[in-house]
């Protein structure tokens, strides 16, 4: 699917842009194919339309330079950017006229919030170790037909329900308590390893 398709596309960006900067005493030819690989990834990655994976690119990708006046300039232009298309979705005349009536939950994609709504309707069924490895889209259709959804459903049905949309709830749903605090405990390793000696990584 289309979200998939993204962020394929992301992953292929981060290594080609990545093995394009640093990878200077490199072949020439290999650097012409790095970059061929990255601009084919950020168009795929531009005409998917996943906000998600377009987000991350415009805040991430800037830190593969490694150099302080490129990274935070680059990642403050992608915040801006991200900024500006989150206001977007406030632009309609009734909403800029009185912001204090917007309801923020309903504002979102229902998809998304019926999503992780039916994932923790899941991990609720099984708290401890969860459904198993990718099991949210199989349990998806049983817990959609038993629990309904948190807000109105757009044609009374889910869309494209692959995954949770959520790292956290399908972490949840999936592994359940024991693997979710054993993902959180590797993430905390891995940004503790990011940050050593962070001037010589980050440029910092």
């Amino acid at each position: 699917d289309c979200v998939r398709h993204a962020h394929s596309c992301l992953y292929l960006a981060v290594v080609c842009v990545w093995g394009w900067v640093h990878g200077k005493d490199w072949p020439r030819l290999t650097r012409r194919l790095l970059q061929l690989g990255a601009l084919v990834a950020v168009v795929g990655l531009l005409t998917s339309g996943t906000r998600g994976a377009i987000g991350a690119a415009l805040f991430g990708l800037p830190f593969v330079w490694g150099h302080r006046f490129r990274v935070w300039i680059l990642a403050g232009i992608g915040v801006l950017a991200m900024g500006a298309f989150i206001a977007l979705q406030f632009t309609s005349a009734r909403t800029m006229n009185d912001l204090s009536k917007v309801d923020f939950v309903r504002t979102v994609n229902p998809d998304r919030v019926n999503m992780w709504y039916l994932a923790l309707k899941g991990f609720q069924e099984r708290p401890l170790l969860g459904h198993g490895i990718h099991e949210y889209e199989k349990q998806h259709p049983r817990l959609e037909q038993t629990y309904g959804h948190l807000v109105p459903q757009p044609g009374g049905k889910i869309v494209g329900s692959a995954h949770a949309h959520n790292v956290l709830m399908q972490a949840l749903c999936d592994t359940g308590i024991l693997g979710t605090l054993a993902f959180l405990a590797w993430l905390g390793w891995w940004i503790r390893d990011a940050c050593q000696d962070a001037p010589t990584r980050w440029g910092i």
